[in-house]
């Protein structure tokens, strides 16, 4: 019987990306609706690192519109793609 072959790495992964995508690429064989999830899975890998490094850069707490602390709305941006993220890898 031949081996079945990985899915093609798809362009413009990052690092985070490319790592998700080898892993579960080299150890499972996946159909296309999976082979397409773990695409989003693999992207939005790299957003979160891209997201990670922007929230290190800035201040998690910002004026509100009476001048009171508030939570940075970026916080809200990165949980709701992190939740995103991890509702692709259960679907896998």
């Amino acid at each position: 019987m031949p081996e079945e072959e990985s899915p093609k790495l798809p362009d413009g992964l990052e690092t985070a990306g490319r790592q998700l995508w080898d892993s579960v690429a080299a150890s499972f064989v996946l159909n296309a609706g999976e082979v397409e999830i773990l695409r989003q899975a693999a992207a939005t890998a790299d957003e979160i690192v891209l997201l990670e490094a922007e929230l290190r850069r800035s201040s998690l707490v910002v004026a509100g519109y009476a001048g009171q602390p508030r939570p940075s709305g970026r916080l809200r941006s990165g949980g709701s793609r992190v939740n995103f993220g991890a509702g692709l890898v259960w679907r896998l």
